[in-house]
């Protein structure tokens, strides 16, 4: 609720917000005494070791219970809001938080436990690292962010100096995404999928104008140059510490499945699946999009 109203939300969301954490927390605390669970009396009892292991099932029991009022209210909600399936809202946004429901959970038990037997400072002394640890993270975030943001402003000076290829890293990503999706690879192999896509030109930035520009044929020696530009973007991102994950796909996004490509000339599975993903998706849009040297190709052909 403390952040709805700082944000000067409706009185009917912060209501909402507030009424479903009622809703859900009495729903598991019902099912938590319904499947025998100790009841925590008014002089304060706290869980002693007779009540373990007999207490894990109605606290699990409570935690599913939770996890479910909570999120089927909110779903529900957002769907009727976004003229949308709840079920649908369900399955995309709140699948991911299950694993944190319940590593939260003993995290919950224990600040109850401190409760009963220590008392609030407990609470406080309890709470305090992980609120600062919080902080911490947020301050991360923010400097992660800041950090793109730069990255995004050297992508912009790129295209503004090669206006050929605008757009073109925006497009890319989202394509080789789409691509390691389809390969079904893990959620942190499509985030790599996501920054290397945006950045895997960024090297350009020390390729000369009249090169990037041309409209004829490369000369040997402005071809050997601007070969050079996958390496300058892997140096370019290894200061970057967030980045340092895409630096394979992006040192290797010119390299041939046959081994006619570079910097290393590899071939076959020798070359980083994440790197023949984008390697993909940067040709498909290459030759989708127009050039100064031929015509864009329609996406059947």
């Amino acid at each position: 609720i403390w952040r709805d109203l700082k944000k000067r939300t409706h009185p009917y969301r912060w209501l909402f917000n507030g009424s479903q954490y009622a809703i859900a927390a009495g729903a598991a605390g019902l099912a938590y005494t319904a499947s025998g669970g100790p009841v925590l009396n008014s002089i304060g009892r706290a869980f002693v070791v007779q009540d373990f292991p007999l207490v894990i099932l109605p606290i699990t029991i409570a935690i599913i219970t939770f996890f479910l009022a909570n999120t089927i209210l909110v779903s529900t909600v957002i769907g009727l809001a976004e003229d949308m399936s709840p079920f649908s809202v369900w399955i995309v946004n709140v699948r991911w938080a299950i694993p944190n429901y319940f590593a939260l959970a003993p995290l919950g038990l224990a600040v109850a436990q401190i409760s009963m037997t220590v008392g609030s400072i407990g609470v406080i002394l309890i709470l305090m690292p992980l609120i600062v640890a919080r902080q911490t993270f947020q301050v991360y975030m923010h400097l992660r962010n800041a950090y793109l943001d730069t990255v995004r402003s050297l992508i912009a000076a790129l295209e503004a100096k090669d206006p050929y290829t605008r757009g073109h890293s925006e497009r890319v990503s989202p394509l080789a995404q789409n691509i390691g999706r389809h390969r079904n690879i893990r959620d942190d192999q499509i985030d790599i999928l996501r920054y290397a896509g945006i950045l895997h030109d960024i090297g350009k930035i020390g390729t000369a104008h009249y090169i990037l520009r041309k409209t004829g044929k490369l000369t040997e020696d402005e071809f050997q140059r601007i070969r050079l530009h996958p390496e300058w973007g892997a140096i370019i991102l290894m200061e970057i510490n967030f980045l340092n994950n895409v630096v394979p796909a992006i040192f290797h996004h010119h390299e041939n499945f046959d081994g006619s490509g570079y910097i290393d000339g590899i071939a076959g599975e020798e070359i980083p699946l994440l790197a023949r993903i984008l390697t993909a998706a940067d040709a498909f849009d290459a030759m989708t999009s127009p050039r100064p040297y031929r015509g864009a190709l329609r996406s059947e052909e």
